[in-house]
């Protein structure tokens, strides 16, 4: 299912243009069929509806030109915006405009309509006496398209905004955190599983070099449902799997009769248990949580090279990170269980914090060393993540911002820009609301 969810993502254009174009060729059979009278119900139409073969034919021809342009300059402005998007932000937030869904609609839609309009006139009978619609379902298409025209140049405008680029982006992080979450069993432990963890567990290997996407839980849970045993799969969401190394090991109270079980196709699981795994070439902001954030880094860094110095753009992006990392600290750092029976168990890490934080940080901490601005808004920002943390996980928030700010001070040589920072650490803000909140207590 989820190899299916991605295979369709990629797709999309190309299945919203075939669909239109599917539509605009029915839509092109039945009303020449109405306008023969093969349906019997031309007659029955209002007169207001409906016009001469020689009026239609000028309609349809005028559409049919029209159509052609616009298609051709709604292309060119797209391009235009994938340009803008690769040169401004990263390449790598080309595909959230292609994904727009006014963007593969739009596309669509025209071809679509210039389908109707060419296979319409094709069939237009300049010597019928009676009157025809095709004429008319062209005027309320053309009224459609440039509706939706309208529309598209509205989102255009909005897409090239930093702000709006760097919201999306944000959303799409929060959605991707939101679904691993979910995936999270919070009622069952790792401990649950009654399995002896200290053997030697059997060990996965990946089948290809790429990047892990997910996993079909609901494939694996039915091959290993009449095992007794706890797997844990290694790799989190994003990482880069080298063929051959290890993806996932497990346990099982029977591991003799599972190894036959493995290599005896007969007896055992119908499917290698490794396809379970998607394994890409490339990253999918749907499932992967670290390729949004990874946008939104790229963003921030690109913001204070020397060619563009917009620090403002990078803060925005470094708070922006602060919000889906909030997420992501406020789960308790221990094997989340995906999937569990009365026999077996399935775990995994989805968010190992600290790796996270260096991810999330250390490129802007490099390239934003000597701009005091820009670091204290990362300070501020994980003092905010610090807030919303599970207990578990302040000692990993404490331990990066030592690091961090250890970093700031190699690139600022004046006293009060080092004090500024001291001023937003963590025990100083902590310190301040203790305060606050001791004043409020005596008042």
């Amino acid at each position: 299912m989820l190899k299916l969810r991605l295979l369709f993502k990629k797709r999309q254009i190309l299945v919203h243009t075939i669909t239109f174009i599917a539509l605009g060729f029915l839509l092109a059979i039945v009303v020449t069929r109405i306008d023969h009278d093969a349906l019997g119900i031309i007659d029955n139409i209002p007169k207001i509806f409906t016009t001469t073969p020689s009026m239609a034919k000028n309609i349809l021809t005028t559409l049919a030109g029209s159509l052609l342009t616009i298609t051709t300059f709604t292309f060119s402005t797209v391009l235009t915006v994938l340009s803008i998007y690769s040169s401004n932000f990263t390449p790598r937030i080309v595909e959230n405009f292609l994904h727009k869904k006014i963007t593969m609609q739009v596309l669509g839609l025209f071809v679509g309509a210039f389908i109707y309009s060419i296979l319409t006139l094709w069939k237009v009978r300049l010597n019928q006496e009676r009157s025809v619609i095709s004429g008319t379902v062209a005027v309320f298409m053309s009224i459609i398209c440039i509706l939706y025209f309208v529309y598209f140049v509205r989102e255009v405008v909005n897409s090239v905004q930093t702000t709006q680029v760097i919201r999306q982006l944000t959303n799409d992080a929060n959605d991707a955190i939101d679904k691993a979450r979910a995936m999270i069993d919070e009622d069952k432990s790792y401990k649950d599983s009654g399995i002896d963890t200290s053997q030697e567990p059997y060990i996965l290997h990946s089948p290809t070099s790429g990047y892990f996407e997910g996993v079909d839980y609901e494939r694996l849970s039915s091959l290993l449902k009449k095992y007794i045993g706890h797997m844990h799969i290694l790799p989190m969401l994003g990482d880069y799997v080298p063929e051959g190394s290890p993806i996932a090991r497990f346990w099982i109270d029977k591991e003799e009769e599972f190894q036959e079980a493995v290599e005896d196709d007969s007896s055992g699981p119908p499917e290698n248990l490794e396809d379970c795994f998607l394994i890409q070439h490339e990253r999918e902001a749907l499932t992967d949580f670290q390729f949004c954030i990874t946008k939104i880094i790229e963003i921030c860094v690109r913001a204070v090279s020397t060619g563009i110095g917009d620090p403002n753009t990078a803060i925005m992006g470094v708070h922006r990170l602060g919000e889906c990392l909030g997420k992501i600290a406020a789960v308790e750092p221990v094997p989340n269980v995906i999937r569990s029976s009365e026999k077996f168990m399935i775990t995994t890490h989805f968010f190992i914090l600290k790796n996270i934080l260096h991810l999330s940080f250390e490129q802007i901490l490099h390239y934003c060393r000597d701009d005091v601005s820009v670091n204290r808004a990362v300070l501020q920002t994980l003092y905010t993540i610090y807030s919303n943390a599970h207990p578990k996980n302040k000692k990993a928030i404490l331990d990066f911002e030592n690091y961090a700010f250890e970093h700031m001070k190699i690139g600022l040589k004046h006293e009060v820009d080092i004090q500024k920072l001291e001023d937003v650490r963590i025990h100083e803000q902590e310190e301040e609301q203790s305060e606050l909140d001791s004043g409020r207590d005596a008042n």
